[in-house]
């Protein structure tokens, strides 16, 4: 039988666990391992009215500060990984140290589980042509970009749990129904798929392409640009031009709060673009940047994360460059920054997660031109 000390041992090492945290709570703002601010302690005056209001964010205060947190979330996180289990809902533990979001409908999209309706393309085909066309009355181009996967583009390094329900995605669906529109979608996969046959071109901790990876996407949106303004020439980056060091994990690393051991080596452009200059109106969510060019040709675009790395490459062929970081579902705010900003280009792009959930709004009666065309679009579709 055990001897009486080892049940004390067992008794001590059961009541510590429970209360040495109490003893090293800590009131921090900020997790450096979760890389997020940390719910503050309840100050404001509490009576019986509010107690139990007070006793919720008491909850949040302890379940953020107790002590050893950050040390036993890594170590729940580092130890599913060894077992071969993703720590997070939002992180799929691939092949060959390949992470995947599963966040956007992401997987759904790569296995084509759930398509588009026709009536949903229909509402795309009449959203993006009063885009288009109201843009075209006023003399600017008008460029829809999709920004792939990881899980399109890599799907090879994906679980073999995870299988395709169809031949189609969302993607292959949009581009086949806009072929005989005007509207120009701009299909980055060929190029992408033809780069990655010779270097990596999306990060393997990360959800987005590397700088190589936006290269290759950024030649094939000025190329097509360049049949428009032929002053613009597109730069056409080799091998050569980067190369590859070592780095944390990324975003996806984070999400598991293991990106000081998940780390990956990312291409550097040796030769950054330069001689621009940035003005930041909302931190990184709206900026400018103003190239000198002897040519005149503004663009005006519409982003998510994913043009992070293109950002550098795309400013460099317009005199200046206006990036909001907002969906452009929206005709009153892509009327009120054309009015504001005058320019020549808009550009918008979108990753292929977000095509399911974009809201395809019709403009309202006071966008006069857009509600007009829009309208001549919907009654041409019945």
């Amino acid at each position: 039988m055990p001897s009486r000390t080892l049940h004390y041992a067992i008794i001590i090492t059961f009541l510590s666990g429970i209360f040495l945290p109490l003893f090293f709570v800590h009131n921090k703002k900020e997790s450096p391992l979760e890389k997020r601010e940390l719910a503050p302690f309840p100050l404001e005056r509490q009576d019986r009215q509010n107690l139990a209001t007070f006793l919720l964010k008491f909850e949040a205060f302890y379940n953020d500060h107790f002590g050893f947190r950050d040390a036993l979330v890594y170590a729940y996180s580092w130890l599913n990984m060894q077992l071969g289990f993703s720590p997070s809902s939002k992180v799929i533990v691939g092949k060959e140290g390949w992470l995947f979001f599963t966040g956007g409908r992401a997987v759904e999209d790569y296995r084509g589980s759930r398509l588009f309706t026709e009536a949903h393309l229909k509402r795309w085909k009449a959203h993006l042509e009063t885009k288009y066309y109201g843009l075209k009355a006023q003399g600017i181009a008008y460029v829809f970009v999709i920004a792939p996967n990881k899980h399109t583009i890599y799907g090879e390094y994906l679980p073999d749990r995870i299988k395709k329900a169809g031949d189609k995605s969302r993607y292959d669906q949009l581009i086949e129904y806009m072929r005989a529109s005007e509207v120009p979608i701009l299909d980055l996969r060929p190029a992408l798929y033809a780069a990655k046959e010779q270097d990596r071109v999306y990060q393997k901790t990360g959800t987005h392409w590397n700088r190589l990876g936006a290269s290759r996407a950024q030649y094939t949106i000025v190329e097509y640009l360049s049949k428009i303004y032929p002053e613009i020439r597109p730069v056409r980056y080799d091998r050569d031009a980067f190369s590859w060091k070592m780095i944390k994990g990324q975003d996806l690393a984070h999400m598991l709060y293991l990106q000081g051991e998940l780390q990956e080596h990312e291409s550097i452009l040796i030769k950054r673009p330069s001689n621009c200059k940035i003005t930041r109106f909302n931190k990184r969510r709206f900026y400018a940047v103003d190239c000198p060019r002897e040519y005149d040709v503004k663009a005006l675009i519409f982003r998510d994360s994913f043009f992070t790395f293109l950002q550098p490459y795309i400013s460099q062929y317009f005199s200046k460059s206006i990036y909001v970081w907002e969906r452009l579902s929206e005709f009153a705010l892509l009327e009120e920054h054309v009015k504001k900003f005058q320019p020549n280009i808009v550009i918008e792009e979108i990753a292929e997660r977000f095509l399911k959930s974009y809201k395809l709004t019709s403009p309202l009666p006071e966008n006069e031109l857009f509600f007009r065309i829009w309208q001549n679009r919907i009654q041409g579709e019945k």
